[in-house]
């Protein structure tokens, strides 16, 4: 078995770690100042104004950051990590607590730590992502955050599993493949919307297209929730715009929930929904870079399907 490229590093039994790709994971924790002073003081900055101007729409704001394997699991890396907690999880909720703003990040690294004592895994060993019992823990905490109850026990649903080849197992030649788990949903959502993005990828069986996530927006509504509430989620793959991570896990808290596949959040689009709550959620590995605009969906949609039905001509119309 042979790794293609230097993206990852398996530890010890079989755990693999993304330590490589576009954003270099592994500086985090070993060199000092990687996500140095400027870019804590940039996101904590933003995270404030995110705060604001949601509160201006009569909204509750937080964020969540999904932190890397490693900084949840870092005794199955088997490697040195000197500078563990410079790392955003870390470092800059350290900053919040110092400041005088509001607190907006949630306390993912805690709700992760309580949920370990119960020794369930909470990322999958060849996979960067979340287990259900992950998203459990990480959906209540936001829900504290926000001051609501959760009531949706998402990890004790049915399950569903399948022998799959994950993110990080699917780098080695041959690949590695892990029995991957689900939770089926409660029969409580309904999907009521789905954008051009969603609904061209489903009609071409194009799901895991990578160039086709950021973008994707859909809508639920919950027949019986425990929190009569609208809900809008700015996210990533932690979040997905599917049911079973941790969109899903708060749509069936919520009344009505809306999911975008993004850094940045379209304020007119939040504005228009008028919800009570707004969350935004980024994978730690992207935190290095500190958005600087926000997004306009429905433009950024038409260009993002444009570009891919060009580079794909022989594929589909380019009309």
């Amino acid at each position: 078995m042979s790794v293609s490229g230097a993206d990852v590093h398996v530890g010890q039994d079989g755990w693999m770690f993304l330590v490589g790709g576009a954003n270099d994971v592994i500086r985090y924790y070993t060199e000092p100042n990687y996500f140095d002073n400027e870019r804590q003081r940039l996101w904590l900055a933003l995270l404030q104004e995110r705060n604001r101007r949601a509160a201006a729409l009569g909204a509750r704001y937080c964020h969540v950051i999904a932190p890397e394997k490693i900084s949840v699991y870092p005794e199955h890396f088997g490697g040195r990590l000197p500078f563990f907690e410079a790392a955003p999880s870390f470092s800059l909720p350290a900053l919040e607590a110092t400041s005088r703003g509001a607190r907006t990040l949630v306390d993912v690294i805690g709700a992760l730590a309580g949920a370990k004592a119960h020794r369930s895994p909470l990322y999958f060993r060849t996979d960067t992502h979340w287990t259900p019992e992950a998203v459990d823990a990480v959906a209540a905490a936001t829900c504290a955050q926000l001051g609501t109850p959760y009531g949706d026990n998402f990890a004790m649903r049915p399950r569903g599993e399948a022998s799959l080849v994950l993110d990080l197992g699917g780098k080695f030649v041959p690949p590695v493949s892990e029995t991957w788990h689900i939770r089926r949903p409660s029969g409580r959502l309904v999907r009521t919307s789905a954008n051009r993005l969603v609904t061209f990828k489903e009609t071409h069986q194009l799901e895991h297209e990578g160039g086709l996530h950021v973008g994707s927006a859909v809508s639920f509504l919950n027949n019986s929730p425990v929190v009569d509430a609208r809900l809008v989620v700015f996210g990533d793959s932690f979040s997905e715009y599917r049911d079973h991570l941790l969109f899903g896990a708060l749509a069936e808290n919520f009344r009505e929930s809306h999911f975008v596949w993004s850094s940045q959040l379209d304020w007119a689009y939040i504005a228009a929904l008028k919800p009570d709550f707004v969350i935004s959620e980024l994978a730690e590995r992207f935190m290095n870079i500190v958005p600087s605009t926000d997004i306009v969906l429905e433009s950024f949609v038409e260009e993002r399907l444009n570009a891919f039905k060009a580079s794909n001509a022989r594929s589909f119309e380019t009309k």
